[in-house]
């Protein structure tokens, strides 16, 4: 590393060199070159371009479907040259900013599937109302709709509610951002001694969360 730029060197379990990347001054990925062990040295331009190739080496000369489940993924499948390979993006969440009506800027997340969308064979969403409005703004017309499988369960079944007593299942990692209900969660606590959390799940921010409990002494 120097004062403007960053390399960063990758080795396999036989300690050989195979990749490197080079990161701008601000962070950025601006080459790679991967070393192939047939190919000989590989350049690439950005990291979408070389996740492109990797996943079409994979795929060979079948058929293959690419999912795009992570949205920061958008990018490198729909870079994907072979034509038999059918790209599909999905949304998770509301594509707009506040107050997220028909007109209102786009989620910053959300720039690479609309920019490479036209590449993809599909775009999937939550609910006909998303689509609608997508296809009103952006003029987007591969929109399709798989909406969330559970379905409102009756409310006989689910027992007595018990009052001040919450539960979050989740995955335990940073996106889904735990550690701000644990913190809102002190300030209802300090309010009402008897609000009881309980968060049920498992991931790589167990250790953090667990330390953050107890720094808020909740536990």
């Amino acid at each position: 590393r120097d004062s403007k730029s960053t390399l960063i060197k990758y080795f396999n379990s036989s300690n050989e060199l195979f990749l490197e990347e080079y990161l701008n001054e601000s962070n950025v990925c601006t080459c790679v070159l991967y070393y192939h062990s047939k190919k000989g040295c590989l350049q690439f331009s950005s990291k979408h371009s070389i996740h492109a190739y990797w996943l079409s080496e994979l795929k060979g000369d079948s058929d293959c479907y690419y999912i795009a489940d992570a949205i920061r993924m958008a990018k490198s499948i729909c870079m994907i040259p072979d034509n038999n390979a059918y790209k599909i993006l999905v949304a998770h969440g509301n594509h707009l900013l506040m107050p997220r009506s028909i007109g209102s800027r786009l989620n910053p997340v959300y720039k690479n599937v609309f920019d490479y969308n036209k590449l993809s064979d599909a775009f999937v969403l939550l609910t006909n109302h998303q689509r609608e409005d997508i296809k009103a703004q952006f003029d987007i017309d591969n929109c399709y709709v798989i909406p969330n499988p559970i379905k409102a369960v009756n409310n006989d079944l689910l027992g007595k509610k018990s009052e001040n007593f919450a539960i979050i299942l989740s995955r335990l990692t940073r996106v889904k951002q735990i550690d701000k209900m644990i913190q809102a969660f002190s300030q209802i606590v300090a309010q009402n001694k008897t609000a009881i959390l309980e968060i049920w799940g498992d991931g790589d921010e167990r250790d953090n969360l667990e330390a953050l409990v107890k720094k808020n002494r909740l536990d």
